[in-house]
């Protein structure tokens, strides 16, 4: 059976994401839909928490709903907040540490059913360092 929280999967659901409560001491996951081969779990974690260097053997989005993280991937540091989204491959090391209470959604799917969109990164106001 597929579950989406307790409900069953062949069924609709809402999922008030903003409403989840702020991220306490440690490291907290909840299976919010596991139907093959979607999976989406809420991740909360409180600052200073982390989940070491890992891997997924599926490819995997990642979206912050609130808070700042320091998200290591392939060794480099990035730094995501509310709103930031992480594309990995299957395979991809991967880490993670919340700079302030931290929830964020993990997506896993297969390879053929993800299609990444091009997009253009834009500067920052004011930050010259960044890429076009």
């Amino acid at each position: 059976m597929k579950t989406l929280g307790t409900q069953v999967a062949e069924r609709s659901a809402v999922f008030k994401l903003a409403e989840a409560p702020e991220p306490g001491p440690g490291v907290l996951s909840q299976t919010l839909l596991d139907a093959p081969p979607l999976r989406v779990v809420r991740f909360s974690l409180g600052i200073g928490e982390s989940l070491t260097e890992h891997t997924s053997t599926r490819p995997v989005w990642i979206q912050i709903l609130s808070g700042t993280a320091d998200f290591t991937l392939e060794g480099q540091h990035h730094a995501l907040r509310a709103g930031d989204g992480l594309w990995m491959p299957a395979h991809t090391p991967h880490a993670v540490t919340a700079q302030s209470p931290l929830i964020f959604l993990l997506i896993l799917g297969r390879a053929e059913a993800f299609t990444v969109a091009p997009i253009t990164l834009r500067p920052a106001s004011g930050d010259s360092s960044a890429q076009p």
